[in-house]
């Protein structure tokens, strides 16, 4: 009967939740529950109050009087607050945690854990309990292990996820957009916060409920290190498996309808409070009115330049068909066009020819190396993901992020759609052009030809090696949850991965300094990656963190002996196992706390350590003075003016900064500037020949909540690439921009290498002289003030993107000119 009862209650919910639609967000609902309904809501006590629910905090003692509370509390309640987390909250006792976070809601914002038992004063009978389940977790509540909550000794909810679950819905992309506020409750919200029902006969005047879990296995922090903020870093003690967020009980009738009426009610009234505190705001349309061949085949195709990314609400049309391109051997080349659905046009699917010679007997002749085959082009639909709008406000609009590696989509009326390919040039492939076909295949309308042309040059691109450019890597610690071996195969995939985008390092976070056998482990993929540069090692902060967590400040002379002694020690570690060369990067933006001084000292100190190469990200004009003459390396962005305003509006990302650096003895290096073209380009390559000779950039993914789920621990915080199946790496447009501005960087370099070989050859004289006026020109005509691109008369400055392209073909041009070929 019980079975029977779960599986009506199944298909009732889907029949309410799907009858519901778009009126979800029309109506006012009301909270208040039918009579002889009791709702519970679990929170701490600075939680928001839930309208018609009771809030059961750490305080709520069972009381006779009052006829609920907690039964068995035990120790005293303590409370807090996560670090850098503003609006969150935290209680516990001995045996209770309470946790309230952002949340989509805020009846599904908070919850308890714990073996602490509720109870609840009810006339004897038989009752219908709902409870809810779920949270969007920070760091390590990413729902893996088992729980139970029961109620009566009976179980309502019973969690449990299997390693091959966690991680298909870890990687798995998701195949649709971020469109309305449907999309995104029925995507991040549902699957995340389950309500479950029981019916329990009470019988002793009491019903008690707890969540049956245990602790959790914080395990889990052997691989992220100590420079990462996680909850158990600021919160509890002591935390407990599962999320008890809500209880709902009301006498049990004769059918199941009545409990899912209530639960209708208060999800209705969930899904309003989640649209007001994450309201959708949708961009304003282009106005266009397509040809009219356009308007009978129901769709657009137009070629949209690839830094100027395509949004829903776009229009555009184009007669152009075809698409062409220049390229060296091993380089990877983004293809891209779009559509503007006048009508649905249903599951669309995009494929590509071979490449090939137009000439037959050569193809015959020359075998594999006189075509690109299909296998080198991947295929990607640009997802629109629900995006932040302003600065402080929580709203959201649909903005396009992550190339999804699929050839089809479903696309909707009325919608503009991007689709991006890359072809991989193979390295024996024949200098020629090499000819294809792009198809557009809709399944309500008729397809599209597409003409694709690849010149392929016949030179290969000499990259700057001699660059530390790279991005802030945290361990993929989600992959150790249930076996190690996951663990390294996804670090090893991810720093393949950096390769093949241009990077020569990384700047490391995710394992504990002392930690040397999985160190070992570490850098051991780092050198089978291939990076030509050393390891930036910003866990060399996190070990200060973890001293002070344990009891001693920064400013007294405990810590500087201890820490020094902890680096020196490490440093001979390195030796030892012939780690590859490593920077101590110990300085991470003093100016925020007002600890300049401090970093100073700290770098004397260090540099008493023998043949010790020291490290420090600046963003204020202080801090890059007393830095720059005691570390090796001063990485800086554009700065701020410090908690005291002491830096008074100096700006860094300028000239005079990376002189007054070199002045001082330090090399400078850039650090979170921008993950554009511009910046990772043309504008990097002006810096160098200042002077410049770093990048990093923050952060290649992040190690919070399921990457899948926009909304889930810092709500609409993004990746800068996103985990896929068995080891690929889904790119944003933001990564592929870096990409592109590193293949600038490396065709400038490889025209700098080509005249000072070409000015030994007397014969080309007048191709070096007029590479020289170019490369003169193009540097006067890039600002070594980056403030200028981002001021107010910032119009004067920045690029038109079709210049980037335009500045590429002249380099191309240059090469071959000095090299003689055409």
């Amino acid at each position: 009967m019980e079975q029977l009862r779960r599986v009506l209650v199944t298909v009732l919910t889907a029949i309410l939740v799907s009858s519901a639609g778009p009126l979800l967000w029309a109506q006012e609902v009301q909270a208040a529950p039918k009579e002889g309904v009791r709702q519970f809501n679990f929170a701490p006590e600075k939680a928001p109050d839930v309208p018609g629910f009771v809030k059961v905090s750490g305080k709520s003692v069972y009381d006779k009087k009052v006829g609920y509370g907690w039964a068995n509390l035990e120790g005293e309640l303590q409370t807090g607050m996560w670090e850098r987390q503003r609006g969150t909250s935290w209680e516990y006792a001995g045996n209770l945690n309470l946790a309230s976070r952002y949340g989509p809601d805020d009846l599904a914002r908070s919850y308890a854990s714990g073996p602490a038992t509720f109870a609840l004063d009810l006339q004897p009978g038989k009752y219908e309990v709902w409870v809810l389940s779920g949270d969007w977790g920070l760091l390590e509540y990413i729902p893996r292990e088992p729980y139970k909550i029961m109620v009566e000794g009976a179980t309502a909810y019973d969690f449990k996820m299997t390693a091959e679950e966690f991680y298909r819905e870890f990687e798995t992309p998701v195949l649709e957009d971020d469109l309305t506020q449907t999309d995104v409750w029925r995507r991040y919200v549902e699957p995340r916060f389950k309500w479950s029902s029981v019916v329990v006969d009470v019988t002793d005047g009491q019903l008690n409920v707890n969540v049956e879990g245990g602790r959790r296995d914080l395990t889990v922090f052997n691989y992220v290190g100590d420079y990462a903020i996680t909850e158990t870093r600021s919160g509890p003690k002591v935390c407990f498996t599962g999320a008890l967020n809500a209880l709902v009980v009301m006498p049990a009738g004769q059918d199941a309808v009545t409990g899912l009426q209530e639960i209708d009610r208060i999800d209705r009234w969930r899904q309003q409070d989640f649209a007001k505190k994450w309201p959708l705001r949708r961009g304003a349309k282009t106005e266009l009115e397509p040809p009219a061949a356009d308007l009978a085949r129901g769709y657009t195709v137009y070629f949209p330049n690839p830094l100027r990314p395509v949004r829903p609400e776009h229009r555009d049309t184009s007669t152009r068909r075809t698409i062409s391109l220049r390229a060296t051997p091993g380089e990877y080349v983004p293809v891209t066009f779009a559509v503007y659905a006048v009508r649905d046009m249903g599951r669309t699917t995009v494929s590509v020819s071979h490449l090939s010679w137009f000439s037959e007997a050569a193809s015959a002749h020359h075998g594999n190396a006189s075509l690109i085959p299909f296998a080198e082009v991947k295929t990607g639909v640009v997802r629109y993901v629900a995006k932040p709008v302003g600065r402080r406000d929580p709203a959201w609009q649909p903005g396009p992020d992550m190339i999804v590696p699929t050839d089809s989509w479903d696309i909707r009326g009325d919608l503009a759609k991007q689709f991006w390919l890359t072809i991989h040039v193979p390295e024996e492939v024949l200098p020629v052009k090499h000819s294809g076909t792009i198809t557009l295949k809709p399944e309500k309308a008729p397809p599209t030809k597409i003409d694709l042309e690849l010149q392929v040059l016949p030179f290969r691109l000499e990259r700057p090696t001699h660059l530390a450019i790279g991005m802030t890597y945290f361990s993929p610690l989600q992959y150790s949850y249930f076996a190690e071996e996951r663990f390294w195969k996804r670090m090893e995939a991810e720093f393949a991965d950096m390769r093949r985008h241009n990077m020569t390092s990384i700047q490391y976070t995710g394992i504990r300094m002392d930690d040397y056998d999985r160190m070992d482990k570490a850098f051991a993929l780092y050198r089978k990656a291939g990076f030509e540069q050393p390891v930036n090692l910003l866990e060399s902060y996190g070990a200060m963190c973890r001293l002070r967590r344990n009891g001693i400040p920064w400013e007294t002379e405990q810590f500087h002996t201890e820490y020094v002694d902890f680096v020196r020690k490490f440093l001979d570690e390195a030796k030892r196992r012939n780690w590859p060369p490593i920077i101590i990067d110990f300085g991470d933006e003093f100016t925020n706390s007002a600890q300049e001084e401090f970093g100073a000292k700290l770098a004397r100190n260090l540099k008493k350590i023998p043949d010790i190469v020291t490290g420090a990200d600046s963003n204020g004009y202080k801090e890059v003075t007393l830095m720059a003459p005691e570390v090796d390396i001063v990485a800086f962005n554009n700065g701020w003016d410090g908690p005291k305003g002491v830096n008074r509006g100096k700006r860094l990302l300028k000239k005079e900064t990376v002189d007054l650096i070199k002045k001082a003895g330090a090399t400078p290096w850039l650090v979170n500037i921008a993950k554009d073209r511009f910046s990772n380009g043309y504008w990097l390559w002006k810096m160098v020949r200042l002077g410049i000779r770093g990048k990093m950039e923050w952060m290649y993914r992040s190690y919070n909540g399921m990457p899948w789920n926009s909304f889930d621990a810092k709500p609409m915080r993004g990746h800068l690439v996103y985990p896929g199946p068995n080891g690929t790496a889904v790119p944003t447009l933001r990564y592929e921009w870096m990409r592109m501005g590193l293949d600038d960087l490396a065709y400038l370099y490889t025209l700098e290498k080509t005249v000072e070989e070409a000015r030994k050859d007397p014969a080309r004289k007048a191709a070096v002289a007029k590479a020289d006026a170019f490369i003169r020109e193009l540097d006067g005509m890039i600002e070594d003030d980056m403030n200028k691109y981002r001021g107010k008369d910032r119009s004067k400055y920045v690029w038109p993107v079709e210049r980037y392209d335009e500045v590429r073909n002249q380099v191309i041009d240059l090469i071959l000119e000095l090299r003689g070929t055409n």
